[in-house]
Parts: C-alpha cells; structure tokens; sequence
C-alpha cells in the first residue's frame, strides 16, 4: 500500500536451516597412580587473590511500546481513528496512483466490528460514494482529519507486529504499513501487502527517494501456502542499519543501510505512525462478480516493541549463524 507507484526489488532471507547438535562426553577409568615412587606432598603456593569475573552488560530486553488490543465490543477511539488524516468524514481512500487496479472502496467506521477479543476490517460490495463499489474498513494512529497529522501514536525504530487472518477472494488488498508523522512521503514501510488473487504471496517493501526517482523501494516478497487460511503473524524490524521484515516469527527479507547508499538515498530514520486497512485493488487483479462480499480482515492484535523481542531475537541469530557456515 502506498502514496504513489509500487515498484520492488528482491533481497530475501534463505529459509532454510541446517542445525547441527553434537554432545560431548568424557569417560574410562582414571590414570593408574606411579606406585614406584610415593608423591611428595605438594608445596602450598601464596597465591594472589583471584580478580572478580566481570559480568557481561545484559542485553535490554524488549519494551512493547503500544499494545493495540481489542477488547470489549467497541473500538478505541482514543487510540485509532477509521480514516486517514488527509481524508474526510464523506471521502476516505488512498489517493493512489501507477497501478493496474485503483482501488474500489470507501472506508468508513461502520466497517469495524469489535467482539471476542478480534477487530474485523469488513469489506462489503455496497457503495456510499459514486465510483466506489466496495465500503471497507481501516485503522490508524495518524489522528484525526488535521494536516500535518498529529498521530496518537508515533515511533522510530523498533519491532511491529500484527496477527491477523487474511479474507479469500481476488481483488483484496489488506495491508500493515508505516508512514511519516511529519505528513512526508515517501518514505514508507509496507510491514504486510497482500493481494487476494495471489494468496501464497506477502510483499515486503520500503519506499523511499534517491538520487534519480521519487519513489524507488527496495523489498522482497515470500511465498506460504494458505496465508489466507487462518491468523498468521506479520513482523518488521526497523534499525538504523537494516529493516528485516518477519512472517510467523522467521525472517524472511532483509535490506541494509549499505543498499540505500548504493542508490544516494538513506534508510528511514524519522517518526511513523501505523495504518492496518483493507483495501479492494491492487496490482494483480481487482474484484470480480466471485469476490465474496461480505468479507473481513480480522485482527488480534497489533504492536509495537522499541526493540527485537528475545524469542525472535534466539532465533534469528540461530538462522544468522547457520546462513554463515
């Protein structure tokens, strides 16, 4: 999901491990002593006093930042607002540009249905705007319609994460993205893009300028069977010198700082607030008369951690070590 054209190019993470688990053991008898000759009872040494062992720095663990839970029957409306700011109470959509299938929906705050602990994002083939079909939902922390935005929830650097299960049916377009408090683009963080008509397929992108274009991204995509079957988990860690992005805990793409200096550009570095939306769109296909309606993007929970949980962090650097064997 983004602000203007989508273009990406692939660095991903080798899925596969290969672990090696050895145990050692010693055994047998103890030497035999030398009985021709008795021991001569050892000398007593002084010995200066042993220097304390320094304990290493522990490493900080993770702090969740903002915890979007959804609980009740009703949405936080301190928290998250159903529109982007640039939008308004009678017209909510992204205003995108460059891609085969512009989007079909409006968004508005009747979309959003909170109960047993989920929100559904509810895309449903009813029209509230003329050449809009579709009416859906969406959430972010961007605030309220002012401009620049004043965001209720902003970060720079750190660990997000949504778990979420994705609706089937071509022409859906759910996403978990990053964007400027400050009311900039780019640059952007596609943490999730999805498109309903490619379901093994999550893309993984960062949009940013360089030296020769306004939009260029770097990013990869990841194949999973039935991403669409069931809640998954969807991850970006965001550093100063990488951006590494997670599908159900494993890493799965990586870019670098040293990859944005090859193209005169820097790796984001300022405050973004967060959005979740279902969109109907896309690059791949758009709706068509089998796209069910209604249909729903269905949230746990969204958060935000200022820096890589420790599981993940075990087994990330598990992965790192076996990928330099």
């Amino acid at each position: 999901m983004t602000l203007g054209g989508r273009v990406s190019s692939t660095s991903t993470i080798a899925a596969g491990l290969l672990l090696a688990l050895s145990a050692c053991s010693g055994g047998g008898s103890p030497p035999a002593p030398n009985s021709a000759q008795p021991a001569a009872a050892p000398t007593a040494t002084p010995q200066p006093a042993p220097t304390p062992a320094t304990t290493p720095a522990a490493t900080p663990s993770a702090q969740v930042i903002f915890d979007g839970e959804f609980t009740g029957t009703t949405l936080d409306t301190s928290t998250w607002f159903s529109c982007y700011p640039w939008g308004s109470a009678g017209s909510c959509t992204n205003n995108q540009y460059g891609i085969a299938y512009p989007e079909e929906e409006q968004y508005r705050a009747s979309q959003l249905v909170v109960g047993d602990g989920t929100l559904q994002l509810v895309a449903a083939r009813t029209s509230v705007k003329s050449g809009f079909p579709w009416t859906s939902g969406m959430i972010t922390t961007g605030g309220p319609f002012v401009w620049p935005p004043q965001p209720t929830f902003a970060y720079t650097y750190g660990y997000a994460e949504m778990r979420a299960q994705l609706p089937a049916g071509a022409g859906f377009w759910p996403a978990f993205w990053l964007v400027p408090a400050n009311g900039s683009w780019p640059p952007e963080i596609d943490i999730m893009e999805w498109q309903g008509a490619q379901p093994q397929t999550d893309f993984m992108t960062v949009h940013f300028s360089d030296a020769h274009a306004k939009n260029d991204s770097l990013g990869g995509t990841y194949d999973s069977p039935g991403l669409s079957s069931g809640f998954h988990t969807y991850g970006v860690d965001w550093e100063p010198n990488a951006i590494t992005w997670y599908l159900d805990g494993a890493a799965r793409v990586r870019v670098t700082a040293a990859q944005f200096a090859a193209r005169g550009a820097t790796l984001p570095n300022l405050p973004m607030y967060v959005i979740v939306n279902l969109a109907v769109g896309g690059w791949v296909s758009g709706s068509n008369a089998q796209t069910p309606s209604p249909a729903a993007l269905v949230v746990q929970y969204v958060r935000v951690w200022n820096r890589l949980p420790q599981p993940l962090l075990a087994t990330e650097r598990l992965r790192s070590r076996a990928l330099e064997r």
